[in-house]
């Protein structure tokens, strides 16, 4: 897996494809998987500058991420891009992390993105 993922010529969606097979397969995660929610909730919060991409996010979060947290951060974000921060109309009134999210101007994301 981690010489396929080396050789780079997997897109952004064979890579999320790639590790939801070794996840259920191996019923562990050891990297966080960066697909479409974890990337736009990561920018929006803040986590990753705004001009980060998808393969430069897996790297951030594969460098800094404890791997107890793998899993846990990897569903939550997930989950909240899922059901509140959605890509077209956010329910921003709803998210229980407004008042930390660079996407609505509460915080600076210069101060709040991880570096890599």
């Amino acid at each position: 897996m981690t010489y396929l993922l080396s050789r780079g010529r997997l897109t952004t969606a064979d890579r999320a494809f790639a590790y939801g097979v070794v996840v259920h397969l191996e019923e562990r995660q050891v990297e966080v998987c960066v697909d479409t929610h974890v990337w736009r909730v990561s920018k929006r919060l803040g986590l990753i500058g705004p001009k980060v991409s998808a393969d430069q996010a897996h790297e951030v979060f594969a460098k800094l991420t404890p791997p107890e947290w793998v899993y846990p951060l990897h569903v939550s974000l997930i989950r909240h891009g899922r059901q509140v921060c959605h890509a077209q109309r956010p329910e921003c009134g709803r998210c229980t992390l407004y008042s930390e999210c660079a996407f609505v101007g509460s915080v600076n994301p210069q101060e709040t993105a991880i570096s890599g």
